[in-house]
């Protein structure tokens, strides 16, 4: 059975279970400027990993996770170094 996006609802459930360990492990070890999402995969997680409270911007391709095959006749690896591009200059 699928979930809201292509993750089975046992890995969905599975993901939003260890968010919460992400989160911490962010915050305290990582301390990143920004992270950002990179699969389509956590699509469905979206929303609940902008809940976290990380302390530093989350980045998404349009409200989406950035994919790195191929997005709308771009390079998803383009759209990645352009958003980060943005990111650093601003």
């Amino acid at each position: 059975m699928e979930g809201g996006g292509s993750l089975p609802v046992d890995a969905k459930a599975a993901l939003k279970g260890r968010l919460p360990a992400l989160a911490t492990r962010i915050r305290r070890s990582l301390k990143p400027k920004r992270v950002m999402a990179i699969t389509e995969e956590l699509t469905p997680v979206v929303e609940d990993i902008l809940a976290l409270g990380l302390g530093c911007p989350v980045m998404l391709d349009h409200g989406k996770p950035f994919r790195l095959d191929s997005a709308v006749g771009k390079n998803g690896a383009v759209l990645l170094r352009e958003a980060l591009a943005i990111s650093a200059g601003g």
